[in-house]
């Protein structure tokens, strides 16, 4: 499971799941994230991920790497 501690605190957050070894090829994308993304849709590789959230008024995005394993 992709878990991101605190997200309860920002509702209607979407968070886009993207390949890097497949040119950046947008795998997972959810509207209001509730930590329960396990990976479906998307094969064992590196994926980066882009978190939006509603923060003081605004969109912050938040960007990383993650691996998946299967």
């Amino acid at each position: 499971m992709f878990v991101i501690r605190g997200l309860e605190n920002y509702p209607n957050s979407r968070l886009s799941a993207f390949n890097l070894l497949r040119g950046g090829v947008l795998v997972y994308r959810s509207e209001n994230y509730d930590n329960t993304w396990d990976g479906r849709g998307a094969g064992p590789g590196l994926y980066s991920y882009m978190l939006e959230v509603h923060e003081k008024g605004s969109m912050k995005a938040y960007r990383g790497k993650l691996v998946i394993i299967k």
